[in-house]
């Protein structure tokens, strides 16, 4: 039941915010489970890919979504996924958490201060030009670097991209990112898959719970607006980013 409720509170938070529960699963699989930290990193890359698409699915009848800048982060994404995936064997796990949570910090006060600057244009598509083009690849080879280092969906840093690049609404920013985590996280999950260590069990009751989630947080999310989410997912991730600092 744990592992469900486990998974409930990854997919609630990945559909309100589009990173909370990619960023979520991977201590809540290493602390709540008691997976090490490279297992925890191949499965919570299955489970969040797995209910990135789900959500995308549910969200795809409000048409709210870029796919020139999803196409453009995937490219770059999918290309370094591999890369993070192959550094990410040579550190320990107290290494790896640590980086993380401090990563988690940097990023939630980063979202935090941007959230108050960011304007609400629309897309890129009229106005797409070489300079955003670049940021967006070199946005993608960051997510895809971190995806498969931390086994993290890089929602967390796709959808302050997005907005700071783009200056697309954080709704729309959210719906995007779904498409680019779920084609960057399988890309970092086949990465990592070793079929000997790998815990079916823990992840399909994961997927069953995240999926749930993902379900609930679509009602949610009509009745937050758009500064609200923002200030969910910035204070949520700095205060699990202390956590887990402290707790190394």
């Amino acid at each position: 039941m744990s592992l469900i409720i486990f998974g409930l509170i990854c997919g609630i938070a990945l559909g309100l915010t589009g990173g909370g529960g990619s960023i979520l699963a991977v201590p809540l699989l290493t602390y709540g489970v008691g997976l090490d930290f490279h297992s925890a990193i191949t499965i919570s890359l299955l489970v969040v890919g797995f209910t990135a698409i789900f959500g995308l699915v549910i969200n795809l009848k409000n048409h709210d979504l870029n796919y020139l800048a999803a196409f453009i982060m995937i490219v770059t994404g999918v290309m370094f996924a591999p890369v993070g995936s192959y550094l990410s064997q040579a550190l320990t796990d107290q290494t790896l958490m640590l980086s993380f949570s401090v990563l988690m910090v940097v990023i939630g006060v980063w979202s935090l201060i941007k959230s108050k600057i960011i304007s609400d244009t629309h897309s890129i598509c009229k106005s797409i030009g070489i300079r955003c083009i670049t940021a967006l690849l070199l946005s993608g080879a960051i997510v895809g670097t971190l995806t498969g280092f931390f086994g993290v969906g890089g929602g967390f840093l796709i959808v302050p991209a997005l907005m700071f690049i783009t200056g697309m609404p954080i709704k729309r920013a959210i719906n995007t990112s779904l498409l680019v985590i779920f084609v960057v996280s399988i890309s970092g999950f086949i990465s990592h898959y070793d079929l000997d260590s790998m815990n079916w069990y823990v992840a399909i009751l994961f997927i069953v719970g995240s999926v749930t989630g993902m379900v609930l947080s679509t009602k949610l999310k009509k009745k937050l607006n758009d500064k609200i989410l923002q200030k969910i997912f910035a204070i949520m991730l700095v205060a699990l980013g202390l956590v887990i600092y402290f707790i190394n």
